[in-house]
């Protein structure tokens, strides 16, 4: 439990640590001479590394909406700002009470 414990806390993509993980041990023996807590610990670290690529984790990030509400004029550039944010924009509409101004719905990264 605690060599998994311990590996968890430094993942196997970028480091981060991992979440949401259940290990469950199928089968282990003691040995009077050369079973300690160092050994289980280093089996469950090895286990660990050699099982998690298996699963093909994924690094998850918080997304957050947002609703951008500009004059035409500024489009271009808001867009190309969103871009170099990892962002996604969807279709702007232009606003009835301001015919100027577009709605810029779009999604980034919160880092």
């Amino acid at each position: 439990d605690k060599g998994v414990r311990e590996a968890m806390e430094h993942g196997v993509l970028a480091g981060y640590p991992m979440v949401g993980l259940k290990a469950i041990l199928l089968d282990g023996s003691y040995h009077d001479v050369d079973s300690n807590e160092l050994s289980f610990k280093m089996a469950a670290k090895l286990a660990y590394k050699a099982g998690i690529p298996q699963a093909k984790p994924v690094i998850m990030e918080p997304i957050c909406s947002m609703k951008v509400y500009i004059p035409d004029s500024y489009m271009g550039d808001v867009i190309g700002d969103i871009n170099k944010r990892r962002g996604r924009w969807s279709d702007s509409k232009n606003q009835v009470p301001y015919p100027e101004t577009v709605r810029l719905p779009a999604c980034r990264p919160a880092a």
